[in-house]
């Protein structure tokens, strides 16, 4: 299983199952019980989780494009995301 630490963005690894199996490192996981939301967004100032039942929640951004948020639950979703031009939701 690839590594779906975005901390580890930078590995060869982390990027080799990126390129072959995108969703295998991105969209959302549990993990040790927890559900993770990972985005790859290069150019994106911010994002955001917005949730049918929750807040919007900003995601932390983890460097080369990659953020990362832990939602209060995992419903259906959509990201909001803030570009230099404008925003996308």
């Amino acid at each position: 299983m690839p590594d779906r630490n975005p901390a580890a963005a930078g590995s060869e690894d982390f990027w080799r199952a990126f390129m072959t199996d995108p969703f295998a490192v991105r969209g959302p996981h549990r993990r040790d019980g927890v559900w993770t939301i990972v985005t790859y967004q290069p150019g994106a100032r911010r994002v955001e989780i917005l949730a049918d039942c929750d807040p919007p929640l900003p995601m932390q951004a983890a460097g080369g494009g990659l953020f990362l948020g832990v939602p209060a639950s995992v419903s259906r979703y959509r990201l909001r995301i803030h570009w230099p031009g404008g925003v996308q939701a």
